[in-house]
């Protein structure tokens, strides 16, 4: 998902949470962070409301915001 000039997305099978810019020029990774279980199957991607993000997968639901 794109916010602002940030794309957000969710690795499927590691529970990883990746955070890159996006340019004409390429994609830079900012920040790669674990926010669910490893080896846990994502059942969607991430998605963004009043400033947080949430991610679930089959056994657990997160929220946080990004600073």
């Amino acid at each position: 998902m794109a916010v602002g000039p940030q794309l957000v997305f969710l690795s499927d099978g590691t529970g990883e949470l990746v955070v890159a810019d996006l340019s004409p020029q390429g994609f830079t990774q900012r920040h790669r962070v674990r926010v669910l279980q490893d080896g846990v199957r994502a059942v969607t991607g991430a998605s963004f409301a009043n400033g947080r993000f949430y991610v679930r997968n089959l056994r657990e639901i997160v929220a946080f915001t990004l600073r």
